[in-house]
């Protein structure tokens, strides 16, 4: 009597598991079907025109981002695939999955910042690296409030910090010597930004398109990278009318080397638009040059014009930079007082700079041809006009 009474409950358990089961594979089987289905409606699409280093791809229910080394877009460094979380992409897509629009993010370099606030999606950045040098003061004062948090250098990350805010993605540049295979075998999402190899400055302020698709933002990108282009041929076509160009130089010595731009550098071409004969620009190279103090002052030394970036903390002048190194004093351009600095201690150069490349240009041009923006106020390239 017992044993028909267990096969009768144990048969009995087996039909209500067979049914759930059953019911469940259905629903699963349906829910699938359904996402299958259901289409993504784009109100906008950012292709990328200058840029080389990404690619996107807009299909029924995600988008596909390919990134690439701008200098040699043969090499495909990585593939992702957005899509949000009620969309079902089949296995057969290969790339790495993001749930989009992100929730939050978090940035390994400060140019990813510039990126997020002209975007407007500062408020989802939940962690930096090295916070004493970003300019942004949203960024500062939520790191001080605890609402985002420091998590070290790019070559020293506190992985355990920086799992423990999660970030739906970690943004980074894959600049040679970084080792990030730790962080994905902790379960960080990595997408990687190669802005920083782009050689032209509208190709770099391009890849606000490139953060915008993560955030559904395409249309307001393109907005904002539409009227960035439109100032700043402006700007070039406003010194096309200068036939006679004078001569610039950049940079300065660390050590016993002097590290120039090659004459296909981004800084090259800045000086390109902005109406002024690059001395160094023949030289077809991406990579900055090493010379010497000598090689650069027999060709620079009558040069009009000297163009310098420092991390200064002070009142940067020509007395200090004779006390450097006092040849300095032997060039034409410190002589007539015709330095151009920009002190990216004071300013936001490197966070903002890289989303205002016509305001960069602008200041160039105003520091060399003041008489074409008469009213311009320069906010980051300026004559250095102190002596001490």
């Amino acid at each position: 009597m017992k044993k028909n009474t267990y096969l009768i409950t144990f048969a009995t358990v087996s039909i209500v598991l067979i049914f759930f089961i059953s019911c469940n594979s259905i629903k699963q089987q349906d829910e699938i079907s359904n996402l299958k289905s259901e289409k993504i409606v784009y109100s906008a699409k950012a292709f990328p025109k200058f840029a080389k280093g990404f690619k996107v791809d807009y299909f029924d229910n995600y988008k596909l981002i390919k990134i690439y080394n701008p200098r040699d877009t043969t090499q495909v460094l990585n593939t992702y695939i957005l899509t949000d979380k009620n969309n079902f992409v089949a296995d057969s897509i290969k790339g790495k999955r993001i749930f989009i629009p992100l929730n939050s993010f978090a940035c390994l370099h400060s140019t990813q910042i510039g990126y997020a606030n002209r975007l407007g999606v500062l408020d989802a950045i939940c962690g930096v690296s090295e916070a004493q040098y970003i300019k942004n003061q949203y960024i500062h004062k939520k790191v001080k409030q605890g609402e985002i948090l420091e998590f070290g250098s790019p070559l020293n990350i506190n992985h355990e910090k920086l799992l423990s805010i999660n970030p739906d993605i970690l943004l980074l540049a894959p600049h040679p010597g970084n080792n990030f295979e730790k962080l994905e075998e902790i379960g960080i999402n990595l997408v990687i930004n190669t802005s920083f190899l782009e050689t032209t400055p509208l190709a770099r302020a391009e890849w606000i398109k490139f953060l915008s698709c993560f955030f559904n933002k395409e249309d307001y990108a393109n907005q904002v990278f539409d009227s960035i282009v439109n100032k700043y041929q402006k700007l070039k076509e406003l010194c096309k009318s200068k036939k006679d160009q004078a001569d610039i130089f950049t940079s300065k010595k660390y050590g016993q080397i002097w590290y120039l731009p090659g004459g296909e550098s981004y800084m090259s071409k800045f000086f390109e638009d902005a109406g002024v004969n690059y001395l160094w620009k023949n030289k077809k190279t991406y990579e900055a040059l090493a010379l010497d103090f000598e090689t650069v002052y027999a060709k620079a030394a009558s040069a009009e014009f000297w163009c310098i970036k420092d991390y200064f903390d002070g009142e940067y002048s020509y007395n200090q930079l004779a006390m450097e190194f006092e040849p300095y004093s032997d060039f034409k351009a410190f002589k007539d007082t015709n330095i151009i600095f920009c002190n990216t201690f004071k300013n936001s150069y490197f966070e903002d700079g890289i989303m205002e490349p016509d305001i960069v240009l602008a200041d160039l041009i105003k520091a060399t041809h003041p008489e074409l923006l008469t009213d311009y106020k320069p906010k980051y390239f300026k004559r250095l006009l102190k002596w001490k």
